[in-house]
């Protein structure tokens, strides 16, 4: 129809939909529920743009496209390009996980979800959600601190992804459990391009041994509060 000033103003409140009553949240100066608002306010500019969008085509003949972002592949390469955007963080800087279990509680609880950096270790090809090929090894490596609570894929071959922390550096020894009743377990070296991870719960079961190339990434905050289903930006440690 010509409008594409009218679509880029509805995507705007839809941004700010989103994002003021969290800001003001972080800021102490709102109290509801944050995301009930997103989704209240989301359905009434949904309605109020296809009313709008109604209005315009029985009352006003659609004009040619004056601009490039009013014709539909204006349209359809901003929408491309903020995909592709949120992608492109997720791969390369941050993205979330979900937590599948208790074992890291209390700092992380089942259903909640973590955002880790994965640009902290380094990147290989479990850093994308597709095998790339060409990365056999990580590049851009950095090393791993012990206390660290680290994203990794199960080394099982089971492709479930696990979050555990660091606690063992390659050649050094550590003690092991040996059951879920936190029994003594044997002492064990860590293993060159290895690291030893435990979970924070002590009856949550032995810790294991991972490869350097199955980490993910470092969690840094604690992204969704799947308990009180609420967005909690708060740092993890």
């Amino acid at each position: 129809m010509g409008r594409g000033g009218w679509s880029l103003f509805y995507l705007a409140l839809e941004l700010l939909t989103f994002y003021v009553p969290f800001g003001l949240a972080q800021a102490g100066l709102y109290t509801a529920d944050r995301v009930f608002t997103w989704d209240v306010w989301h359905i009434v500019w949904q309605l109020a743009g296809m009313g709008h969008g109604y209005f315009l085509a029985i009352n006003k003949p659609a004009l040619p496209p004056s601009v490039w972002y009013a014709r539909w592949y204006g349209l359809g390469s901003i929408y491309v390009l903020f995909i592709l955007s949120v992608e492109l963080v997720q791969w390369f800087g941050y993205a979330p996980h979900r937590v599948p279990d208790a074992a890291m509680a209390p700092a992380l609880k089942s259903g909640d979800y973590a955002l880790a950096s994965k640009g902290a270790y380094g990147y290989s090809y479990h850093s994308f959600p597709f095998p790339v090929p060409a990365i056999r090894r990580r590049v851009f490596a950095a090393s791993p601190r012990k206390g660290d609570i680290a994203v990794y894929i199960a080394p099982t071959g089971s492709g479930n992804v696990l979050i555990r922390r660091i606690t063992g550096l390659p050649g050094e020894r550590v003690g092991t459990t040996s059951s879920r009743l936190n029994a003594a377990g044997q002492d064990i070296t860590v293993l060159k391009g290895h690291y030893y991870v435990l979970a924070d719960k002590w009856d949550a079961g032995q810790g294991s041994l991972i490869p350097e190339v199955s980490l993910i990434g470092r969690v840094s905050h604690l992204m969704w509060d799947g308990r009180r289903r609420e967005f909690s930006f708060t740092s993890v440690r």
